[in-house]
């Protein structure tokens, strides 16, 4: 599962989804754990406590929700990504933020925005790079900011993403999701390994992805 950013200047629509969340979720409530900004503004200590129970194994998926992440530093929005690119099974984050152009660019290409209504209903979901990639049929998503001039280490780790992304498609999708899957596997040991454009190389693996999913 992506993390989530929810997006509302509301805060009691916030509360209405969360709610709805935890019970559709099964949330076990000694397993949620919620971080709200010191004084004004989230701080990389704060990023970093929370950081250090991740090492900690826990038998249940546990959910770390933090409240306006938009009033959090650059340097705590930044400590945050590593926990976000090794989200798993048992770890799941949730962002809450009144203006979501402000969190940095690399966190909201990791995650699935969520944008409420004042009933904290959905009005309006974004999904990741790869949501865009096999639900639309466009080819916007070759000019996308996320990958324009990658670099090496950047495209490893959008490879990377997209094991994680395609690998929870297989029950769903049993038949492109594996053939996909297998082609990241390959290109992201390319890009290591070899002298490889990255641009070229995620180009081509992003094209072969849309293929798949449209023809």
């Amino acid at each position: 599962m992506l993390p989530l950013i929810i997006v509302s200047e509301d805060r009691r629509a916030v509360d209405v989804y969360l709610t709805d969340y935890r019970r559709r979720q099964r949330v076990n409530p000694y397993y949620w754990y919620e971080v709200v900004p010191e004084k004004k503004e989230i701080t990389i200590d704060q990023i970093r406590a929370m950081v250090k129970t991740l090492v900690v194994f826990c038998s249940q998926r546990r959910h770390f929700v933090l409240f306006d992440f938009d009033h959090a530093t650059i340097e705590a929005q930044s400590a945050l990504l590593k926990p976000l690119e090794e989200s798993n099974e048992q770890n799941q984050f949730i962002l809450v933020a009144a203006n979501g152009h402000r969190i940095i660019t690399t966190i909201q290409s990791r995650c699935q925005i969520v944008k409420l209504d004042q009933g904290g209903q959905i009005s309006d979901q974004t999904g990741s790079l790869f949501d865009r990639l096999v639900k639309e049929d466009k080819w916007e998503f070759l000019a996308d900011p996320q990958i324009q001039g990658i670099s090496r280490e950047a495209a490893v780790d959008l490879c990377r993403q997209a094991v994680d992304y395609f690998r929870g498609k297989i029950l769903d999708d049993p038949v492109r999701a594996p053939t996909v899957l297998r082609r990241v596997i390959t290109s992201k040991k390319l890009i290591e390994q070899n002298n490889l454009n990255p641009q070229l190389s995620v180009d081509d693996l992003l094209i072969f992805i849309r293929k798949t999913y449209t023809m």
